[in-house]
């Protein structure tokens, strides 16, 4: 297709893959260079009240700060700043001043501005100017969120257009944070939610192939393994070894177990077209059918839903087995003679 397309003069665009995307997104992030390092302290001073405040000092230094904010001098500024408020510590104005002088200097100081925006909020919560301020700060350290709190709040009371500007960068900055939170999020969700299919796949695994173990005794008897009912028999039928070699096979069990449960239907059960099978059930049928005198086998109490084994009809190829009536009786039982024709007794005495 693509190579259709260029045929005749259109251009397939590069595919964007995640790593491409990831790249461009560093990129971007890279070439802002709105945000600063952070300082470190010692930060400016904020002088305590001792006795009464000197109005007038404090007025004459924010003065000199002012001239010096008005040729950039932001150091100067600071610095006349402070002493205004070792005048008058408790100017919150003069202290959100000093910190938009602190974020001029060169480099910028925001982790100092944010401090005397503290105090100053501390001192009036509703102070408009230490707010945006702080916003401004905020935002030079990259927290966007942080700063878009603060310059909102700062815009409600107080418009001016470069706060608003700066405002709508923020809010631009914190819609991607968030949105590439969300994404992580969702990912970090996902990988959970495959680990726990992984997790519970792979115990639905563990538990089938434990079943599937148990059904098959591990390779030995379905009855139990090798001290369960397939030894039991083979011992009953005598301890023949080459008999308690065919119960070793789990295919005789099988058929030996469908027998005992399901007479008529192990007459379609494929495994009693096994050769071995058959040649096994030879053997040993007619010791089983000895032991089987219609209350169960001997030693263990008559087995569960056999009743005796009712007649089979003769099993396919095994030259016909003889049917097992449910209720005979027992071979040692005389029959005597005056018993058997005591039926007919009463009659002949009624025609006398």
């Amino acid at each position: 297709m693509k190579k259709l397309i260029e045929e005749y003069g259109g251009t397939v665009p590069a595919l964007k893959t995640r790593e491409n995307v990831e790249s461009t997104a560093s990129k971007e992030e890279k070439t802002d260079d709105g945000c600063v390092a952070p300082d470190a302290g010692p930060f400016p001073p904020v002088p305590e009240l001792k006795g009464e405040p000197d109005y007038s000092g404090a007025s004459e230094h924010k003065a000199k700060a002012k001239a010096f904010e008005s040729k950039n001098q932001w150091k100067e500024a600071v610095e006349a700043y402070t002493e205004s408020l070792r005048c008058n510590p408790q100017s919150g104005l003069n202290l959100a001043r000093r910190a938009q002088a602190l974020l001029n200097c060169s480099p910028p100081r925001p982790n100092a501005a944010i401090n005397d925006c503290n105090i100053a909020l501390s001192r009036n919560p509703d102070s408009s100017k230490a707010k945006k301020i702080r916003g401004h700060a905020y935002r030079l350290l990259g927290r966007w969120e942080d700063a878009l709190k603060d310059l909102a709040e700062g815009l409600r009371y107080d418009f001016d257009a470069s706060t608003d500007k700066l405002l709508k960068e923020v809010e631009s900055h914190t819609k991607k944070i968030k949105a590439e939170r969300r994404e992580k999020e969702r990912e970090e969700e996902e990988a959970r939610r495959a680990a726990r299919r992984k997790a519970a796949a792979e115990s639905a695994s563990a538990s089938t192939a434990s079943a599937s173990s148990s059904s098959t005794g591990g390779g030995s008897s379905p009855f139990g393994g090798g001290g369960g009912i397939g030894a039991m028999l083979a011992q009953m039928l005598g301890g023949d070894p080459e008999i308690k070699a065919m119960l070793e096979k789990p295919k005789v069990l099988q058929a030996l177990q469908s027998m005992m449960t399901n007479p008529m239907g192990a007459m379609t059960n494929p495994l009693m077209k096994d050769p071995e099978v058959m040649e096994a059930m030879k053997k040993i049928m007619p010791k089983l059918q000895g032991l089987m005198g219609g209350g169960g086998m001997p030693g263990m109490g008559g087995m569960p839903g056999m009743g005796g084994m009712p007649g089979m009809g003769g099993m396919p190829g095994m030259g016909g087995m003889p049917g097992m009536p449910t209720g005979r009786a027992p071979a040692s039982a005389p029959e005597d003679p005056e018993i058997i024709g005591c039926g007919n007794s009463s009659d002949e005495e009624d025609l006398d």
